[in-house]
């Protein structure tokens, strides 16, 4: 039996079953990599956070002026900056010539460091802890954490 082509419109049972079991699948996939998605964060943060040290550390090898990195939200906190000891004054970034005030939450949600750290660089490149002490610890919402270790010899290594 026929029936006119408006009284065909509409999907199958089967079709319907495959557009289920192909979300199914879809979603299958996608869950194992949302779930890392916070790990991913941690590390970009981590990553970031040990790079813009190391800069506070060259600034001070080549400007001949004490340079410094601290955390500026207290404990469980997720800002910071690079300032220039002498001043006390933010450094303005070389690539967008804003200050280098960075909040982690702007881009890695849920990261936070663990204490507060202050720690300065003279001209060789030397640490002095003012508060906090190496490692600066940084924690993501999963509670998994990234160290960045910064030596008596000014070496400095994200772990």
């Amino acid at each position: 039996k026929h029936f006119p082509a408006r009284m065909r419109a509409g999907f199958t049972l089967l079709e319907l079953v495959m557009v289920i079991v192909l979300i199914g699948i879809l979603t299958f996939t996608a869950v194992p990599y949302l779930a890392n998605i916070h790990t991913v964060g941690l590390d970009g943060a981590a990553k970031q956070v040990e790079s813009h040290i190391q800069y506070a550390q060259n600034l001070a090898v080549t400007t001949n002026d004490d340079h410094g990195f601290r955390t500026t939200s207290g404990v469980g906190g997720h800002t910071y900056e690079i300032y220039k000891v002498s001043s006390d004054t933010v450094v303005t970034s070389p690539y967008d010539h804003q200050p280098m005030q960075e909040d982690l939450s702007a881009e890695y949600l849920g990261v936070s460091f663990l204490s507060d750290v202050d720690v300065r660089f003279d001209k060789n490149g030397i640490p002095t802890f003012v508060s906090g002490a190496s490692p600066v610890t940084l924690q993501n919402s999963d509670g998994e954490q990234k160290l960045i270790t910064i030596n008596s010899a000014g070496s400095i290594r994200k772990q």
